[in-house]
């Protein structure tokens, strides 16, 4: 399942709630939100679903789900980025480093 997709969907349709202007309407967006949060998660476990049980991978609270995931990888909850470079010597980092991206991810905080 394309839970990023879902996800980007989920933050469309709550764009499309908020741009009504109806108060109304809020509950129903910040649902979507919530959805969208969940979807991010939920890929996000789909790396750990070898070490998580069928049972704890159906989970649908992103913050419990997270929880269970930073039991087997403290750091998953971490950005990050990374450089290459090629070693002058084997074993010797690179003297020139070049930044290849970073990735954001939701932290147990911000759930």
């Amino acid at each position: 399942m394309d839970y990023r997709h879902l996800a980007r969907k989920s933050v469309e349709r709550a764009k499309n709630e908020l741009d009504k202007n109806i108060v109304h309407n809020l509950p129903y967006a910040a649902l979507e939100l919530r959805m969208a949060l969940e979807s991010i998660i939920y890929e996000r476990a789909e790396n750990y679903k070898e070490e998580l049980s069928g049972k704890k991978l159906s989970t649908w609270q992103p913050r419990k789900l997270l929880m269970l995931i930073l039991e087997i990888d403290p750091h998953v909850d971490q950005n990050s980025s990374i450089s290459a470079g090629i070693e002058e010597e084997y074993g010797k980092p690179a003297k020139q480093m070049n930044f290849v991206g970073s990735e954001r991810v939701l932290s147990l905080k911000e759930l």
